[in-house]
């Protein structure tokens, strides 16, 4: 069974998406994850992008408007190195199931640290 197709205001919420993932590379690595936390809830948090009906016209162009004037403002602008939730939307977005991205980041840069240490352990011998 084919996928349904994307309206074109679908199409534009997630080229906008792409657009922000593309920008996060610009920024330094060390805090890239706090800008993908960022533009995750902007879209999948109940009370930005992630409430929203497909039958909501008015809100989900004025959501796209707000979401193309933060990703001028917030991320392609150079000067911005880093952002940050409050913590008490960091908890909700914890429960929202991003948990599990943090947690994996966490695993990743651990073993990238086992695998400097082994490295470094195994060429002394």
């Amino acid at each position: 069974m084919p996928a349904p197709r994307l309206t074109a205001s679908q199409k534009e919420v997630f080229a906008l998406y792409r657009k922000g993932l593309r920008s996060i590379r610009s920024k330094p690595e060390e805090n890239r994850p706090n800008f993908l936390l960022y533009l995750r809830h902007f879209f999948k948090h109940p009370n930005m992008g992630g409430g929203l009906t497909r039958r909501d016209f008015s809100a989900i162009e004025y959501m796209k408007r707000r979401c193309d004037k933060m990703l001028d403002e917030v991320f392609l602008h150079p000067g911005v190195k880093d952002i940050r939730l409050p913590p008490q939307t960091e908890r909700e977005m914890s429960r929202l199931g991003l948990d599990f991205y943090r947690r994996s980041q966490a695993t990743l840069v651990g073993s990238e640290a086992e695998a400097t240490s082994g490295q470094r352990g195994s060429s002394r011998s």
